[in-house]
């Protein structure tokens, strides 16, 4: 059970370790929550996938989405299938849909958001909205609420967020990018 086993690593403290390893943190749980081996966060950060990818980076600046998901894959090669999804407005049934897969399904799929922590908790704490990556815990239909394990080491308890308001914190484009951001669905193989 994917959620019940995300809350259970977050009530333990389960917590990015460094400022900007949100993302690697937030695989790292949901990975596990599958029941795939568990994997520190580092493995996302580790010299096997700077062949790819800039991994020196993303302590520094964070990942972005097809990182996230390029890295997972390559952490858990044949184990795992992602599935990258942008916040593009036709997308904000397919997040629900995903979400409530996820819960109903709850063996084999995780979900991983990537959004703008600003908006949802209602501050402003970084002028480029503070990024961030946390997994999906939780979905209640009604009011199409998610509960997002918020991995920030300054949130104490996972909260609750309706899809639109989550949706709309996706949709902010990654700069780099000029792509909104999104969620990865991770199926387990």
């Amino acid at each position: 059970m994917p959620f019940e086993n995300i809350l259970e690593a977050y009530a333990r403290g389960t917590r990015q370790l460094e400022d900007c390893t949100c993302g690697p943190a937030s695989l790292a749980l949901a990975t596990r929550a599958i029941g795939l081996e568990q994997r520190p966060e580092t493995a996302w950060l580790s010299p096997e996938i700077k062949r790819w990818l800039p991994v020196d980076e993303f302590r520094t600046r964070g990942m972005a989405l097809h990182e996230a998901s390029l890295t997972t894959e390559l952490v858990y090669r044949d184990r795992i299938e992602v599935r990258l999804r942008r916040a593009y407005p036709e997308n904000l049934s397919q997040l629900v849909q995903d979400v409530e897969e996820a819960s109903l399904r709850n063996a084999d799929r995780a979900v991983v958001v990537n959004f703008c922590q600003d908006m949802i908790l209602g501050h402003k704490t970084r002028d480029d909205g503070a990024p961030h990556y946390s997994p999906v815990a939780g979905f209640e239909r009604v009011g199409a609420r998610i509960l997002l394990a918020d991995v920030d080491r300054a949130i104490e308890k996972p909260y609750w967020v309706t899809a639109a308001e989550l949706f709309a914190a996706m949709q902010v484009p990654n700069p780099a990018l000029g792509t909104p951001r999104g969620w990865l669905l991770l199926l387990k193989r």
